[in-house]
């Protein structure tokens, strides 16, 4: 891996249209590419209604309990993707969403102070572990889009958007609050409020900028 592309952004900002068009860009340009996702491991697959099967009693422990265990869960799974990610040949790996999105949903189901604390910890020390390798391409969009899109797109609601658009807004407010977590350098926001060419270009643009700039300093590195 030379470079790594973390798709971030709340439900409906349009990540999934910018991650096609990365991936189609790169292969245009005939540079290897793969996308990781959260399919891609099994540590989540049913962690919730796993722990539900348990039988513990509908209450308020089981309740805390079950939300520390998800974002637990979570931080699992990131340093899972971050080491597939930094272990494979591909030139361009690109995440469906990664430890911001992490950050985001401690974040936003009130986590205790402690573990707030500890995810914007271990958020920083993944982000290092890629050594300046890996860019947030963060996907900004106002909350009255997303909503439309999220009831729109013809398929089921999540868990999360079942509970309304009140507290789909609070996700949507946690999710650019995190952006705290990381290096602000690292993080390009697209616009995925205009229109698909537009945010398409702009995609392709942020692209090919990272990609030249990662072989200028590979070829720094080697006349060095």
């Amino acid at each position: 891996m030379q470079i790594c592309v973390s798709v971030e952004g709340p439900d409906g900002a349009g990540k999934s249209v910018v991650i096609d068009e990365l991936l189609d860009f790169a292969y245009e340009l005939g540079i290897p590419a793969i996308r990781i996702d959260k399919r891609s491991s099994p540590l989540m697959c049913g962690l919730s209604d796993l722990i539900a099967l348990s039988g513990v009693a509908e209450d308020g422990l089981k309740e805390f309990w079950l939300k520390d265990a998800n974002v637990y869960a979570r931080m699992a799974r990131d340093l899972l993707k971050a080491e597939w990610a930094l272990n494979d040949q591909a030139y361009i790996v690109v995440l469906d969403r990664f430890i911001l999105s992490t950050v985001a949903h401690a974040m936003t189901m009130e986590s205790s102070a402690d573990l707030a604390r500890e995810v914007k910890e271990f958020a920083h020390r993944v982000h290092r572990m890629f050594d300046g390798r890996h860019t947030i391409f963060l996907c900004c969009v106002p909350f009255d889009i997303c909503w439309t899109r999220i009831k729109n797109r013809g398929q089921p609601l999540s868990k999360k958007e079942l509970r309304g658009p009140a507290f789909m807004e609070h996700h949507y407010e946690m999710t650019y609050k995190a952006v705290g977590a990381v290096d602000a350098g690292s993080v390009v926001r697209v616009n995925t409020g205009r229109t698909l060419g537009q945010t398409r270009m702009e995609v392709r643009a942020a692209t090919q900028m990272l990609i030249s700039t990662m072989l200028k300093d590979g070829k720094d590195r080697r006349t060095s």
